[in-house]
């Protein structure tokens, strides 16, 4: 004789082949489910066997995890700092469908100056799989921009998936210094250096057309500034090294 005892949930018996008997020399089966009810480790529990023979069965341990059935990462996204009226670099976020089944997936828009430029969620998604959505950020003036979420809908028990997203709208091309002083320097003599750096934030080369100081002045333009290659790769900086050579005395004018 057979008996099966039922087991504690979220675990079940599903099926099987075991009845309340067994034929000589033979063998059923017992088939099992979990369905967790919340993400982590499932309390373990046992399934037990009894039947008329003269050996105990020892009871079956049952364990399992819970997972969440979708999930998007990463769940938040900076942009840093992208240059005022031109799109950041691509930044991509994946939707994975931890379930058996396929699910049902709707991409809400997402509030500008952010956008969603592509990717390779459709309506549905797959069991066991993933898909990608891809954000850039314009901004259209420079500060911090108010964060804002890109929300996508599944028909999963978890739904709504959010992804906080944020940055700054910074100047195409930055300088170290709006202005240089050289103090009080000898007639007749050069006073030391000052450096001013030029930096390139945007995602394209920079041409510098013209590069000089007010003819007839006594600041010059040293010939180790870099700025004078009239090219600034993306992202890089140059350097406007200028010195003060004063032909008299008294507070020279100041000129750009």
């Amino acid at each position: 004789s057979v008996s099966v005892s039922p087991v504690a949930a979220p675990y079940a018996i599903s099926g099987g082949t075991c009845g309340s008997t067994l034929n000589p020399n033979s063998f059923c089966a017992i088939q099992l489910t979990v369905t967790p009810t919340a993400p982590g480790p499932v309390a373990a529990t046992s399934l037990t066997v009894t039947t008329n023979a003269l050996n105990s069965l020892a009871p079956v341990t049952l364990s399992g995890t819970g997972s969440l059935p979708t999930a998007i990462l990463p769940a938040a996204y900076s942009f840093g700092n992208v240059p005022v009226g031109t799109a950041s670099a691509l930044k991509t976020v994946y939707l994975y469908n931890y379930q058996l089944t396929p699910i049902s997936v709707s991409v809400s828009p997402v509030a500008a100056p952010y956008a969603i430029t592509g990717g390779t969620c459709g309506t549905a998604l797959a069991a066991s799989s993933y898909c990608t959505i891809n954000l850039t950020l314009t901004p259209n003036s420079q500060g911090a921009v108010p964060p804002t979420s890109l929300s996508v809908a599944t028909n999963a028990l978890n739904s709504p998936l959010t992804v906080t997203l944020s940055g700054s709208g910074i100047a195409p091309v930055t300088v170290s210094r709006t202005g240089v002083a050289f103090g009080t320097v000898a007639v007749g003599t050069t006073s030391p250096t000052r450096t001013i750096t030029v930096t390139n934030n945007q995602t394209s080369s920079l041409t510098i057309n013209s590069l000089a100081v007010t003819p007839g002045t006594p600041y010059s333009i040293t010939p180790l500034s870099t700025c004078l290659n009239p090219t600034v790769a993306a992202g890089a900086s140059c350097t406007v090294i200028m010195s003060f050579n004063p032909v008299t005395t008294g507070a020279a004018p100041p000129h750009r």
